[in-house]
This record gives C-alpha cells, sequence and structure tokens, in this order.
C-alpha cells in the first residue's frame, strides 16, 4: 500500500494549482482498516497544504470489506485502466482518473514483479 498512496501523492503534487503553491510531501498519519483477511496498518502522506485526498482508501475510512480480491486482480494481472477505473467506481463508489490509476499501476507492478523475480529460499 505505500507505493499506491506515493504514486496518488505523487499525481496530487504534479497538478498545476499545487505547484504554483508550492506544495510539498510533509511525513505521513497512521491509520488501521479492516479487510477480510484481518487488521492492515496503514501509513498515509500528508502535503503542507492539507489538500492531499487519498482516493483509493479514503482518509477515516476504518473497514474494506472484499478489498483485497479486486487490489490483487487490479495490479497484480495488469488490467487496463478503463477496467480498473469502472471497477473501483462500481464496488466501491470510487471516481479515479485514468492517469491516476496508471501511475498507481506502475508503482504496484513494480513491487509485485520484484516478488515474482527473487530467488526462491532453499527448505
Amino acid at each position: 500500500m505505500p507505493r499506491i498512496f506515493d504514486a496518488e501523492m505523487d499525481h496530487h503534487l504534479a497538478q498545476p494549482e499545487e505547484q504554483a503553491a508550492g506544495n510539498l510531501r510533509k511525513g505521513h498519519n497512521a491509520q488501521t482498516v479492516l479487510t477480510d483477511s484481518g487488521t492492515m496498518s496503514l501509513s498515509v502522506p500528508r502535503d503542507r497544504r492539507g489538500s492531499f485526498k487519498p482516493q483509493l482508501v479514503e482518509k477515516y475510512v476504518r473497514r474494506l470489506p472484499g478489498f483485497d480480491e479486486p487490489v490483487i486482480a487490479l495490479f497484480a494481472r495488469g488490467r487496463s485502466t478503463r477496467r480498473s477505473q469502472k471497477l473501483l467506481a462500481k464496488r466501491y463508489q470510487v471516481e479515479v482518473s485514468p492517469e491516476l490509476l496508471s501511475k498507481v499501476t506502475d508503482a504496484v507492478m513494480d513491487a509485485y514483479q520484484e516478488g515474482q523475480n527473487r530467488p526462491l529460499k532453499d527448505t
């Protein structure tokens, strides 16, 4: 999840109004959410202006039922940004731009591919 939030923050800070204001990163806030597979601790980035609002996991959300499976399907299987956008809108009522989804997918796919290419441990 940290890469997802970082990609969202990069997208946010790249907006013309944020660049014009000189907005920058300012640490992280801890957030804990409940998913179908248990508790997940998140580290949500902050910006100096306080204008960053995560879209994939909104602020103050405490429960994400059914979140694990679609995230794996969206990012690990490399779905198109348009299909991912429609799924997020339908399932979570979250409207995100194709550009943001593309950045998030790129960030997550790097981590996914690192995991796939790691050497196997001897047992």
